[in-house]
Order: structure tokens, then C-alpha cells, then sequence
């Protein structure tokens, strides 16, 4: 995977000599598994990121999991304005 692109311009082997060349940012993995491009394409971010991840310890990979994983309350919260609008759906048919 490649990201930040730019062309960049290079001293060749004399000082008159130049020539275009382009750099980027590039990180490469194995994945168990089949992906499309689409799939990456759509969360390129967590895929460029997916190295650090997989070397993580379990404890860390625990941490991470737990940090990111959504409030109780909040999803309680989601679940009864969805359960209301169905409700109201329900009683107005």
C-alpha cells in the first residue's frame, strides 16, 4: 500500500543532470485471507494501520479493543429511539 505520492525532482550523476522521480509512504503485509480492493479502498486508513495492529501483544490488542468498543449507555440509548420509532410506526397503521 502506498499513500503521500509526490513527484519529486533528483540530482542525477552530474550536477546538470536531473531527473523526476516519485516518493511515497509505503507499508506492505501478508493477510490470511482474500480482500477486494473495494474493501481496502473503503477503510484504507485501518488497512494502512493493520501491521501495528497484528503485531500487538494480546494484552494490548485487549486495550485496544476495549477503547474502542461503544458505551453501554449509548447503545442502550440508540436502541430505544429506534424501539420508539418503530413503535410509533406500528401504532399509526
Amino acid at each position: 500500500m502506498r499513500k503521500n505520492i509526490e513527484k519529486v525532482t533528483k540530482q542525477g550523476n552530474s550536477e546538470e543532470e536531473t531527473y523526476d522521480a516519485y516518493e511515497c509512504d509505503e507499508v506492505q503485509f501478508r493477510y490470511d485471507g482474500a480482500l477486494t480492493i473495494e474493501e481496502i479502498e473503503s477503510d484504507f486508513d485501518s488497512w494502512w494501520s493493520y501491521p501495528t495492529k497484528a503485531s500487538l501483544s494480546l494484552e494490548e490488542r485487549i486495550a485496544a479493543l476495549e477503547d474502542s468498543k461503544a458505551d453501554k449507555s449509548a447503545v442502550e440509548e440508540i436502541y430505544d429511539t429506534i424501539a420508539a420509532a418503530y413503535q410509533e410506526g406500528v401504532q399509526s397503521v
